[in-house]
């Protein structure tokens, strides 16, 4: 009886563990959504350019506004916000389309991570998906970057 109590208890830790990462997850997507729409929004009342990029070596994702104004794609950037990724979560891959549908498209993880996400000044965006992991391989999901309005939303898996 003492060992089947013990299993509980080690069984219902476990459970709550697993619902922190996800959660954790989430929070992580809120945050790029986020971080993506004050960028698209910035580009609209700057009308500068706005990117993100991502450092694998910091785990970092950098956010820069063009030093010029203007629709023509710029040359000169200067760091506006910086996003850091704790482990164990992880941006897995970044694809250069916007990948609505679960399970189309999925590039390999690692994949597309010098890829930049880029808004323009009328609001537009460069469409992309980031793809984001738990370091699980069960928790999952992506970020959808959309091209004509520069919204972004998450979506759930992969």
């Amino acid at each position: 009886m003492v060992v089947l109590a013990i299993i509980g208890v080690l069984t219902s830790l476990a459970l709550v563990y697993a619902g922190e990462r996800r959660a954790n997850l989430n929070g992580l997507g809120s945050q790029l959504v986020g971080g993506f729409d004050a960028a698209r929004l910035r580009a609209i009342a700057s009308q500068r350019w706005q990117r993100a990029r991502y450092d694998d070596d910091t785990r970092r994702l950098i956010f820069e506004q063009a030093t010029t104004a203007g629709m023509e794609e710029p040359d000169d950037w200067s760091q506006v916000e910086v996003l850091g990724i704790s482990r164990p979560l992880e941006l897995a891959a970044i694809a250069t389309t916007a990948n609505v549908a679960t399970g189309v498209d999925v590039p390999d993880e690692g994949d597309g991570l010098d890829e930049e996400l880029r808004f323009a000044p009328d609001g537009s965006a460069v469409p992309r998906t980031v793809y984001l992991s738990a370091g699980d391989g069960q928790s999952r999901l992506r970020v959808v970057i959309y091209r004509v309005t520069g919204t972004a939303v998450v979506k759930e898996q992969w």
